[in-house]
């Protein structure tokens, strides 16, 4: 069978070819190939079948006429379950599909090359190992010889295959579930086998709390740790093992007189070391990536938490790219890869699956979403929604708690707490501001980035906190938010709680108010002098209670022995949210969680609770915060005005400049 369809075909009207030709769009090079012609041949002859084979599959095609590469793909994938074989992509630029009935094996070797046959299609081959999640199998004819103290889960193991299969892929496994354990034993077997070595990318809170913590139960993995929070005595324990295993040792006096010990260890963990990590802050520093892939012999790339990917334009993101087309093998490792907007998948599937998300993000943009109201991105339809998720479902799977993990119970529980009059009053201030500052950027046409300090967002926040600067910059501490937190602690007696706070000042006074009380409190803030010993206090029990701030702890850690959780002040974002609940809920998790939330009455602290989960979130608050104001003295012509601003203006009160 010639490439373009024409010239000689068997007589076996057995032998029926699908055939599909891509040809690039005239207009812009970045957009993606699309069909110009679908052909059926039989016996030789040629007639259109175009009509025929789409309106065969509508759950394919629906009623939308446009064509696009990744519907015929869907095709193809049908076709295969209905007795064809499918062919790879043939033809002199490689832009021919074909099909080719199985009845006519004998015919095969006239028209096609072994090589050429591909038996199943790659999702397929995902989507069956996602029924097998769901049917709780056991994965058994898995088996891994690189764990010591440690039995893989039965989703760890079904990652484990796919990335046998796959040299690139995308795990978006939930928070909790191991993705850590199972990306290590992937990166065990790839050395094993082929002697791979790896660069992993993670956040630097992770290098030590997950990455090295489980590393033990891989003896065979030599991980070498380039972060500034990596300590003398760490590197030196790190020197001892691979030195004993090496049969070489240092002579620790005479290096202790010596100033270059630290480099001298290094130099040699250098050496002995198989797999690098660092974190994304340095991974951008320049020349570094570079650095790391020469001196190393780096094939391999693993980007944990790669929702640090999800806006394209970012310099850690352009790192990323660029090192991921030198390597062989891509893993990246999400719980929420888009908290915000579908469109942050492009960047993070880029990497991972560049052939089909071959356009440019612009492109991308364009050609599957539009505006929503004043400020929102959402898909152009359900056929842009569909043609993504099947996009993105060829090269990755998502794994949720509830599927892989028989976790107990999470019970959530809200307190109300009244605000003072005080604070109700400065509350009313900022609100009156806000709006004011609204109803005159609308039309200008200067904006500025930022708010005036007492007309934002985050001034609201930090009211409701409990704890704040007033309009002269006196701290102001509202007692009716901290007796509620103190009462609640009381009754919660003993048992260890992880307190969540969004703002340095509410951080300090209810440490310094719980060690007051002789409590053992340690805190994980950006102050906070020494995180990961603060981690191991509260892992191993030693402080019962942690106040900590989401962004601090946004990943990697876990605290399964701790079983309450209390939000003082909540996050403006989902993702904040959703991975400081998970620090708790997680693998190894043997109690009922409790969480609770002191919400400041009739404030941002319940329209952000109540839309929480809510992938709008900003714009929902924002609109419901208006409608509600006036509860603190704004006329209804000031709510109407400020209701009726521009995208632009309502973009610039939202931005994080004036949330956070």
């Amino acid at each position: 069978m010639k490439s373009q369809g024409k010239g000689t075909h068997t007589n076996d009207d057995r032998l029926v070819y699908y055939a599909i030709r891509h040809i690039e769009s005239e207009n812009r090079s970045d957009m993606p190939a699309y069909p110009q012609i679908i052909k059926r041949f039989i016996n030789g002859n040629q007639r259109s079948a175009f009509f025929d084979v789409f309106s065969k599959y509508p759950d394919v095609c629906g009623q939308n006429p446009e064509i696009s590469v990744y519907k015929i793909e869907k095709i193809l994938d049908k076709l295969c379950r209905e007795g064809y074989v499918r062919i790879g992509k043939v033809g002199r630029r490689g832009n021919i599909y074909a099909i080719v009935s199985k009845k006519s094996d004998a015919t095969q070797k006239n028209v096609l090359k072994p090589a050429q046959i591909k038996q199943e299609p790659k999702d397929l081959f995902v989507a069956a190992i996602q029924e097998r999640i769901h049917k709780n199998d056991l994965f058994s004819e898995y088996t891994s010889e690189n764990t010591d103290g440690i039995k893989l889960m039965s989703h760890q193991k079904a990652g484990a295959t796919i990335a046998e299969k796959y040299d690139r892929f995308a795990f978006f496994y939930d928070t909790g579930t191991g993705k850590t354990i199972m990306t290590l034993n992937i990166i065990a077997e790839r050395y094993m086998k082929s002697r791979t070595r790896f660069l992993i990318v993670a956040p630097k809170p992770l290098i030590k709390s997950a990455w090295l913590d489980d590393a033990k139960y891989f003896p065979k993995v030599r991980m070498l740790p380039i972060s500034a929070n990596i300590k003398f005595d760490e590197y030196k324990a790190l020197y001892n093992k691979w030195a004993k295993e090496e049969g070489r040792m240092l002579d620790w006096d005479a290096m202790y007189d010596n100033k270059r010990s630290l480099s001298l260890i290094l130099k040699k963990l250098s050496e002995w070391t198989h797999h690098i990590i660092v974190n994304s802050e340095q991974i951008v520093q320049s020349g570094k990536a570079q650095e790391i892939l020469q001196s190393y012999g780096i094939n391999g790339l693993v980007v944990d938490e790669s929702a640090v990917l999800k806006n394209y334009g970012t310099k850690t993101a352009r790192c990323i790219r660029s090192v991921a087309k030198q390597v062989k093998y891509v893993y990246i490792l999400s719980g929420k890869p888009a908290p915000n907007s579908p469109v942050e998948y492009f960047s993070q599937m880029k990497i991972v699956d560049p052939e089909t998300f071959n356009m440019g993000f612009d492109a991308f943009k364009e050609k599957f979403f539009t505006m929503r109201g004043k400020y929102r991105l959402a898909f152009k339809n359900q056929y842009s929604q569909r043609e993504v998720s099947e996009m993105i479902g060829r090269r990755s799977i998502f794994v949720k708690k509830e599927e892989c993990l028989d976790l107990p119970d999470e019970l959530s529980m809200r307190i109300k707490v009244e605000m003072d009059n005080e604070s109700h009053d400065f509350y009313a201030q900022v609100m009156n501001n806000m709006v004011a500052e609204i109803t005159s950027m609308d039309g200008a046409t200067v904006y500025t980035k930022r708010m005036g300090r007492l007309a934002r967002i985050a001034k609201l926040r930090e009211i409701a906190s409990g704890f704040y600067l007033d309009a002269d910059d006196r701290y102001h501490i509202s007692f009716s938010k901290l007796n509620s937190l103190t009462v609640l602690l009381d009754e919660i007696g003993d048992n260890q709680v992880l307190i969540w706070c969004n703002f340095q000042f509410e951080i300090e006074i209810i440490e310094k108010e719980l060690k007051k009380r002789n409590f053992s409190v340690v805190t994980a803030y950006g102050k906070t002098k020494d995180l990961d010993e603060n981690i191991r206090l509260f892992k191993t029990g030693e402080a019962q209670y942690m106040i900590a701030h989401p962004k601090t702890l946004k990943y990697g850690v876990t605290f399964t022995g701790c079983h309450y959780a209390i939000y003082n002040s909540l996050s403006y974002s989902f993702e904040d949210y959703y991975q400081s609940h998970d620090r708790i809920y997680r693998a190894g998790q043997k109690n009922n969680c409790f969480y609770y939330h002191l919400l400041s009455e009739d404030t941002i602290d319940q329209l952000i609770y109540e839309n929480i989960g809510n992938k709008n979130m900003s714009s929902k608050v924002f609109e419901q915060l208006i409608k509600k104001s006036s509860k603190f003295g704004l006329s209804k012509n000031q709510i109407e005005k400020a209701l009726s601003a521009s995208p632009r203006v309502i973009s610039v009160v939202t931005s994080e400049a004036n949330v956070d």
